[in-house]
């Protein structure tokens, strides 16, 4: 099944790189600078929905936005290299793309991130070359659970649905594939997760995807 997809398209928080505790820590400080109150990590994750910038801009008086938009990126790659471990389970994350590559899979990113915060990551962890098209929360009217990101994607290469396989480690990023009627898996590479919405398929360990079609 999976062996005959050509299209691999993979969420990135928590699924490429386990990035949200760098990504709360960020929004802790953002939001206790500029609206004086101390968030937990269910409080902060309540809020994903849309790019870091519209999160910030729909919750910070809009005098401070602009500065509050900034402070959250200047941190976020000032932190980058504290949070970001680049572990076995990232180890062999970069295996299984390099695979994908050697075997002429065709490979992109939909993410819920902003444009600035993915390029951040996929500079510092040398990622571009792997990845042929990428499509972030600024690139789409309408983010996660939306498919518009997936179905950009299809367009882009021209691809059917049933070329495409999309990984990811949220209900969002199910709900997203199968609205776009892409074939789903859930992904509990770096913690395990309940999904609310079953995906077609749960991996464990991206090994698992390497052994099934690589």
């Amino acid at each position: 099944m999976i062996d005959k997809k050509e299209i691999f398209i993979f969420d990135f928080d928590n699924t490429i790189i386990e990035s949200l505790p760098l990504c709360f820590s960020c929004f802790r400080i953002v939001f206790e600078k500029y609206k004086n109150i101390k968030m937990s990590d269910s409080d902060i994750e309540s809020l994903f929905g849309g790019s870091e910038e519209d999160i910030i801009r729909s919750h910070v008086e809009e005098k401070y936005a602009d500065e509050a938009v900034e402070l959250f990126y200047i941190l976020y790659e000032n932190l980058h290299d504290h949070f970001i471990v680049q572990n076995k389970v990232f180890e062999n994350i970069t295996l299984l793309l390099k695979k994908l590559n050697y075997k002429g899979k065709r490979l992109a990113v939909f993410t819920g991130k902003g444009r600035k915060s993915i390029q951040i990551s996929m500079k510092k962890l040398e990622l571009e070359k792997y990845f042929n098209y990428i499509v972030s929360d600024d690139d789409v009217a309408n983010s996660k659970p939306d498919s518009e990101g997936i179905l950009k994607i299809l367009d882009h290469y021209n691809a059917t649905p049933s070329d495409a396989i999309f990984f990811g480690d949220s209900d969002a990023d199910i709900i997203s594939a199968k609205k776009a009627n892409v074939l789903a898996v859930g992904v509990n590479w770096y913690k395990t997760r309940k999904f609310t919405i079953s995906p077609d398929i749960i991996s464990k360990n991206p090994l698992d995807i390497i052994y099934s079609c690589c």
